[in-house]
């Protein structure tokens, strides 16, 4: 239609219609690439604003995850400080020593440390998030993790030494009387039911004591293991950080 029209105002000669016409090619032409512009625009809003849900909920997730990394890590802390101060004592055990080895085996329990970062990962492949802040917000909390899990995810020695030392009777009553694991966290019960005559409690007490690595490497793990709650809280407080930065950047995004 258009171009029969043209052809009409330049047989006609009719330069105005002719330049009008091509002034309507033209517009029509930018009014289109902006709109398909737009509508592009649009959709990739959308998907970002939709990963950035995703990666508030990967941060939530390593929240939840984190804490309870620090309560169990509280946990095996403290069996770790008992079992060197026993060991320190030079006591003996006496009718408790069914405790004691259950105490050690606490102070043996290892979990490995990591964050969540799959949407985070998906995202910048993508080039987002387009924010600075909370880019910068996610990797801190991140950099924080990773730098903990480096020197955290290798087994300590003592675990394997000690273990080494309690009898397999022991091992199985543990897991199923002393150890809970639920809703993502594990958790190790300080009354613990005696299921093993006295006797080899008090033998198994002997051979750790008796042992001469056990204090070196129960005493490098009380260590690491003491000092591991305080830097898991700067992971969180890093990850609500990130989520304050997410949901600030969606605010402004309405």
């Amino acid at each position: 239609m258009i171009l029969r029209s043209i052809t009409k105002h330049v047989r006609d000669q009719n330069w105005f219609a002719v330049g009008l016409d091509f002034f309507i090619v033209v517009f029509g032409v930018f009014v289109g690439l902006q709109v398909q512009q737009w509508s592009t625009e649009r959709t990739a809003d959308a998907h970002e604003i939709k990963l950035l849900g995703e990666l508030r909920t990967e941060l939530e997730n390593s929240i939840t995850v984190t804490t309870g990394r620090i309560d169990s890590f509280t946990q095996v802390g403290e069996a770790a400080q008992r079992s060197l101060e026993f060991l320190e004592s030079g006591d003996d055990c006496g009718d408790d020593c069914w405790q004691f080895v259950i105490d050690f085996f606490h102070a043996s329990q290892w979990q490995s440390i990591s964050a969540p970062r799959i949407t985070f990962d998906e995202m910048r492949r993508e080039g987002l998030p387009r924010s600075r802040a909370v880019i910068e917000a996610v990797e801190s909390h991140h950099v924080e993790i990773s730098a903990l899990a480096y020197t955290m995810n290798i087994l300590p020695k003592y675990r394997n030494l000690v273990r080494g030392l309690i009898p397999l009777t022991i091992h199985d009553i543990y897991w199923i009387q002393c150890y809970k694991f639920e809703a993502n966290k594990e958790t190790y019960d300080l009354e613990c039911p005696q299921s093993v005559p006295a006797e080899m409690s008090a033998r198994t007490i002997a051979a750790i004591k008796a042992h001469p690595d056990i204090i070196p490497t129960l005493t490098v793990w009380a260590g690491d293991i003491r000092s591991t709650p305080v830097s898991l809280v700067d992971g969180i407080e890093d990850a609500e950080r990130a989520i304050a930065a997410i949901d600030k950047e969606l605010e402004r995004r309405k």
